[in-house]
């Protein structure tokens, strides 16, 4: 039942057209005995941040990275998004 309702929800998310790249990855990440799942799965949740970043409006447009978005939704200009801690691994 949990996988189920994990599943279907999980790829309803992804079924928007801007989130071709997400689900690439995460196609990618979960293929068993594929290379390096690690890589797709970050790579999909950057892809997703950004998105979701973005569709709140809570970017500036001059990032150009991962590094550079979490420094803005971590930054005091934009509310605080993240906690410090969270911006950081």
């Amino acid at each position: 039942m949990v996988a189920e309702t994990v599943h279907d929800s999980f790829w309803d998310l992804l079924a928007d057209e801007g989130r071709d790249n997400v689900r690439t990855d995460m196609r990618q990440a979960l293929d068993v005995g594929g290379p390096n799942p690690t890589f797709y799965a970050a790579r999909a949740l950057e892809s997703a941040v950004k998105i979701l970043s973005a569709v709140r409006r809570w970017l500036t447009d001059r990032e150009r990275g991962a590094a550079q978005v979490i420094d803005t939704l971590v930054s005091r200009k934009s509310g605080g998004l993240l906690a410090p801690s969270e911006g950081r691994c």
